[in-house]
């Protein structure tokens, strides 16, 4: 799916947050979503899709199906809470599965032998069936400590270094390989805070 069709949901879902709110399904309430469906369904018939969009909102979350109905192969579902999100997209091309926000957990099928900084702040995780994961979060330690503790722990993790650069004392880029594995590490200081992404897969 383009970047542009995602910001079309995006946009969807929280006006539909703003304008509806989370609550019971009064009949204005059924009235502004199927608005919503409406302006999303347009925008996508903009970029060639025939989408069918269905909002239901309840005390605890929204979601919003999104079905290509041209080859009806691509189902795309989101939940919103107060906690965050999670969003799946079935294709052709497989599953991919994405949290986002403090509820976000680390994938059963998470590679044991990728390295975990402790007490990782979990901000974002993707999996990808056939492209591996990606893990995005934050960190309150010195960036220069995290950077050694992935060296350190990715060799004894039995991968081979392909590039360690610093670019600044701010920022380190980790690469790695591993039986026909790629793995990735992007660390940047930002507001006290190491950023730290985390991307794993088939090279």
């Amino acid at each position: 799916m383009k970047t542009s069709t995602l910001k079309k949901w995006i946009a969807g879902i929280t006006c539909c947050l703003i304008v509806a709110g989370c609550g019971s399904k009064e009949p204005e309430t059924v009235i502004q979503e199927k608005a919503v469906e409406q302006i999303i369904e347009r925008g996508l018939a903009q970029e060639g899709k025939t989408a069918d969009v269905n909002i239901n909102q309840d005390n605890d979350s929204l979601s919003i199906t999104v079905k290509d109905e041209k080859d009806g192969q691509t189902t795309t579902t989101m939940n919103t809470t107060e906690d965050g999100m999670q969003m799946n997209i079935d294709g052709p091309d497989g599953t991919i599965k994405m949290q986002s926000g403090p509820q976000a957990k680390i994938p059963e099928a998470f590679p044991a032998d990728v390295p975990l900084y402790p007490d990782i702040k979990l901000q974002m995780v993707v999996q990808n069936e056939n492209q591996g994961f990606t893990l995005s979060g934050t960190l309150s330690d010195d960036v220069n400590t995290v950077a050694e503790f992935f060296k350190k722990s990715c060799v004894e993790q039995g991968w081979t270094e392909v590039m360690v650069m610093a670019q600044s004392s701010e920022m380190h880029m980790l690469n790695y390989k591993k039986e026909g594995r790629v793995l990735s590490i992007m660390l940047a200081l930002a507001n006290g805070e190491v950023g730290v992404n985390i991307t794993t897969g088939q090279e």
